[in-house]
């Protein structure tokens, strides 16, 4: 069975040496309770990635995103009996109640490994590879055309 999730990482402060992204605390009775994550869930039938995206952060964060969401990523990986295909959006938008979550800084050139055990050990690899991208896009003076919808 594959499950299709989208999720939304909202990113600020784009500079020389890194980037914020905000996280919330999961609530559940499942192995991810505590962990932080990125706003997100199933997308719906009917609905596109970017639409359940927008969805998914009215409903755990309370905000409405109406801004552009690009999509950085679709990964794949196991969880018990289903394949997650997750969709990885991005944003800009930053402005998100303290109360519902934090931001947490990230260097480019080093890793999101400073999270072990706080973040589900799935988000490593997006996050990296995000990293990474930013940082190209940031070096290239590409950044502003991230929120550009081709």
């Amino acid at each position: 069975m594959i499950l299709p999730v989208s999720i939304v990482m909202f990113v600020k402060d784009i500079g020389p040496k890194g980037l914020k992204l905000w996280m919330q605390t999961r609530v559940s009775n499942g192995p991810l309770n505590g962990l932080m994550e990125f706003p997100g869930g199933k997308i719906e039938p009917g609905e596109s990635s970017e639409e359940a995206g927008r969805r998914e952060v009215h409903e755990e964060v309370g905000v409405r995103v109406e801004e552009y969401l690009p999509l950085f990523k679709r990964h794949s990986y196991v969880n018990g009996d289903k394949t997650i295909l997750l969709h990885v959006h991005f944003s800009k938008f930053d402005e998100i109640p303290s109360s519902s979550g934090e931001w947490f800084e990230f260097h480019f050139g080093e890793s999101s490994q400073f999270l072990e055990g706080k973040i589900p050990k799935v988000n490593h690899e997006f996050i990296d590879l995000f990293l990474e991208y930013i940082e190209k896009q940031y070096l290239g003076n590409h950044v502003e055309r991230l929120w550009q919808k081709c």
